[in-house]
Formats: C-alpha cells, sequence, structure tokens
C-alpha cells in the first residue's frame, strides 16, 4: 500500500467520522397494523388465513456510519392468524400478544426513501384462541401451549417526509418468523360449563409471519 493511498483513506475515515458525528439521534412514535399469517404445520389444521391487528411503540435511531442508522423499535404488537380445521369448518382465531424490539439498520435511499433489515426479538404478553361452535363463542388462554420467546428476519423500505421539526415516516415491512413458537399441551376452548379441547400435539411447528404497515413520527435530538 503506497503512501498516497494510506493518506486517502485516513482523510476517507475522517470525513467519514465528521460525516457521523454531525448526524444526530433520533426519537420517535409509531403505529400501525400487522396483517399477522402463520405457518401452522399439525394434523387437523387444513391452512391458516390472516388477519389484521395493529402494533403502537416508539423508535429510536442511532448514526453508525454516512446517513446509515440503527434504528430500534420498541412496540406492543399483536400477531396470530386464522385457524382453518380440516373437520367440523370451524375456524379458530389466535392473537397473540408480543413485546417486540426490531433492531434494524436504515439504509438511505436517495433523500426521501430508505431501506430497513434486520432481526426481530418478541417475547409474549398473552395469547389467546376464540372459536365459534353450534351459535357459541368459546374461548381459551394459550400462553401454556407457545413458547415466550419469537426471532424473526425483517425487511421493507419506506419513504420519510420533513415536517415541522420533525420526519414523518410510512414503511412496509415484512417479518418472517424463525423459531417455532408452539409447544405440546392442550387449550382449552371453553363457553360456561362446555369445553373443547384444542390439542397441540409435539409434531406440531407454528411460525409467525406478517406484513406491516406503520405511520411514525421522530425528531432529531438537540435540533
Amino acid at each position: 500500500m503506497t503512501k498516497r493511498t494510506v493518506k486517502l483513506l485516513i482523510l476517507y475515515l475522517l470525513l467519514s467520522s465528521s460525516a457521523v458525528f454531525s448526524q444526530k439521534i433520533y426519537v420517535g412514535a409509531t403505529g400501525g397494523f400487522n396483517f399477522a399469517d402463520m405457518e401452522f404445520k399439525m394434523s387437523g389444521v387444513k391452512s391458516v388465513d390472516m388477519v389484521t391487528v395493529y402494533g403502537v411503540g416508539v423508535v429510536v435511531g442511532i448514526p453508525i456510519f454516512l446517513n446509515t442508522y440503527l434504528q430500534i423499535e420498541p412496540k406492543y404488537l399483536q400477531k396470530g392468524g386464522l385457524i382453518k380445521l380440516k373437520e367440523n369448518g370451524a375456524d379458530i382465531k389466535s392473537e397473540t400478544g408480543y413485546l417486540e424490539i426490531p433492531i434494524l439498520i436504515r439504509f438511505p435511499v436517495g433523500e426521501k426513501f430508505h431501506i430497513l433489515a434486520g432481526p426481530t426479538l418478541g417475547y409474549m404478553l398473552s395469547s389467546d384462541m376464540e372459536r365459534e361452535f353450534n351459535g357459541h363463542t368459546f374461548r381459551a388462554n394459550t400462553e401454556k401451549v407457545l413458547n415466550n420467546f419469537d426471532l424473526g428476519l425483517t425487511i421493507g423500505g419506506g419513504l420519510s417526509i420533513p415536517v415541522l421539526i420533525g420526519d414523518l415516516f410510512l414503511d412496509g415491512r415484512y417479518t418472517y418468523g424463525v423459531t417455532d413458537i408452539s409447544d405440546d399441551g392442550t387449550a382449552n376452548l371453553q363457553f360456561r360449563e362446555s369445553i373443547i379441547p384444542f390439542v397441540i400435539d409435539k409434531d406440531a411447528e407454528t411460525f409467525n409471519r406478517g406484513f406491516k404497515v406503520m405511520l411514525g413520527f421522530t425528531i432529531p435530538l438537540g435540533f
């Protein structure tokens, strides 16, 4: 490596460091819809349809390199799906609430657009199933038949527009769950004295999926 190359490299690093230091941490709030789905592999289950649920949380952006940010988004997010059984023709609606923390790298694309990618960590807070049967609604707590931890991979993109002292953003993202959240056991769907058992066998596998549309607003610290 020549001296000139070394000098150019040092100059580039100095300019990059200066650009990073000139960027500011931003904070904000976000909310939107999760078009949730599940991959549910179990005997007796025909398919799973999408359900529309919601999420709300906060946003923190930390500059790491030339307009690229580490964006962390702790939020409450619902997941689930509409489970269609092979027999009886009845559907079971599953809704699970998570404390979810996406840890995303936010890459700029031009002046207004960006791409997001990274892992998403989730911890189950609540889980319920609901089924209509013979004119009655049966409900069950399903926390005992699901694992608490959920790991997913998220990719997406969006648009940011300067508004007043901050930025208004609109994102679309897809999260692909990579951990099996099912655990064997029985969820008892109960209505008064009647009970319909829903048995999760040991070979069952369940993975969360979901496409999210999130709207939010961020402001830089020290503006």
